[in-house]
């Protein structure tokens, strides 16, 4: 039996920036019986999930009022977490009225705008400096933790005409939207919540030069022994919402002894570094994979090598398409996970299993696991490459 949790976040102010607490208080505790689909991928983690629930009018009203940012966990039997994010969108059909809040993802309650400042020298415009005005929403980013988006003014003759587009954007974008399409016809009530996984918030902080103490040296990607010192580390936490830190995150890391520019000479958000780290791998030009997971304590961010041995299999002739582990003991829809070799062991029968499992052909290495209720089960993958690694070394790509 799978159970659904949903939680109130406990947000808190910590100087500009705020301290996320996904798990601030419990609202409520199901049995998922529903309509519902999840992704977990390689390179992220938990990535979506989307419920269909049935609601009262005062329920929808709720939803609709408060549902986003919610956190939602789903467990097993054991109570081993199997998903956990938040709520991004929420949608609720009443009758011939469809009415949408969000997608949160896309707010921004903290506005970075650049821009090129013109002054005027011997009767000429020339560029004479590069600039940038930050402004926050501090009632938004109690509510729903700090999003940043990052913008250009372009150029400008004086620096109010930067903080003018910044204050603007700024009041249009700090709260989720809401649409609404009406149909005739009819139709029917409930609700849908779209949910995303924590990795998403990396996708909204900016990590630059400019800041403090950061250079623009040779550094490893991740080195357990020297975490203040390695690139990985120093972008985690930069994070504003403090939500993947080591302070209120457990951090499970392989070492990858890469040396490489921390990052070029631009702001760039997190999530597109953290890509580049694991398109360049290891020392060896192993694969690496970063997901952003969660357990009973609260969440884990793991940064690890991929497996060298078989630890799923799966026979295409088994009447309940089960995977197992190679063990041979059978495993649940749910408890199957990406980042793992798995072997289909009715496929070119009677050849021997090659290693590494790279080498054999009935091997698939999962990038991402679908499952829809009730038992509806997707693995996509294929093998594992090497020259992807060797050509990110240089800059460069297949």
């Amino acid at each position: 039996m799978l159970t659904i949790e949903v939680w109130k976040p406990e947000i808190t102010a910590d100087g500009s920036d705020v301290i996320y607490d996904p798990y601030g208080h419990i609202i409520a505790r199901v049995e998922a019986k529903g309509d519902f689909n999840y992704n977990i991928e390689a390179d992220g983690g938990y990535w979506d999930f989307n419920l269909n629930m049935e609601g009262t009018e005062s329920d929808i009203d709720e939803w609709l009022e408060d549902g986003l940012g919610r956190t939602i966990v789903l467990y097993d039997d054991a109570l081993d977490v199997t998903w956990a994010g938040f709520v991004n969108q929420v949608e609720a059909p009443i009758g011939n009225l469809s009415i949408v809040r969000g997608p949160l993802d896309e707010i921004c309650n903290r506005a970075v705008v650049n821009y090129t400042w013109m002054s005027e020298v011997d009767g000429e415009l020339v560029s004479t400096q590069m600039g940038t005005v930050v402004a926050d929403n501090d009632e938004s980013k109690l509510k729903y933790g700090i999003w940043e988006k990052q913008l250009s003014a372009g150029t400008t003759m004086e620096e109010s005409e930067a903080e003018d587009v910044r204050d603007t954007y700024l009041s249009e974008a700090a709260w989720p939207e809401t649409t609404k399409v009406w149909t005739s016809g009819g139709g029917s009530s409930g609700i849908r919540a779209s949910c995303l996984g924590f990795v998403s918030f990396a996708k909204n902080w900016i990590v630059t030069q400019k800041e403090e103490g950061v250079s623009n040296v040779d550094i490893p990607i991740c080195d357990p022994d020297d975490l203040d010192n390695s690139k990985l580390p120093i972008i985690l936490r930069l994070d504003p919402n403090n939500l993947l830190t080591d302070t209120y995150a457990r951090w499970d890391f392989d070492e990858s002894q890469v040396d490489m520019w921390l990052w070029e000479d631009q702001d760039t958000d997190a999530w597109s570094l953290i890509r580049n780290m694991i398109e360049r791998g290891d020392g060896s030009a192993g694969r690496m994979v970063f997901g952003v997971y969660a357990d009973r304590k609260g969440l884990v961010v793991k940064y690890k090598g991929i497996p060298t041995t078989l630890e799923y299999q799966q026979a295409l002739r088994d009447p309940g398409q089960y995977v197992r582990e190679y063990q041979g003991s059978k495993l649940r829809y749910w408890d199957v996970l990406p980042g793992k070799w798995l072997l289909f062991t009715d496929f070119l029968v009677g050849r021997r299993v090659n290693a590494p499992p790279n080498r054999d052909p009935r091997t698939m290495f999962i990038e991402r696991v679908a499952f829809t209720t009730p038992n509806g089960l997707q693995l996509d993958g294929g093998k594992v490459h090497t020259l992807a690694q060797k050509l990110a070394d240089f800059g460069l790509t297949i």
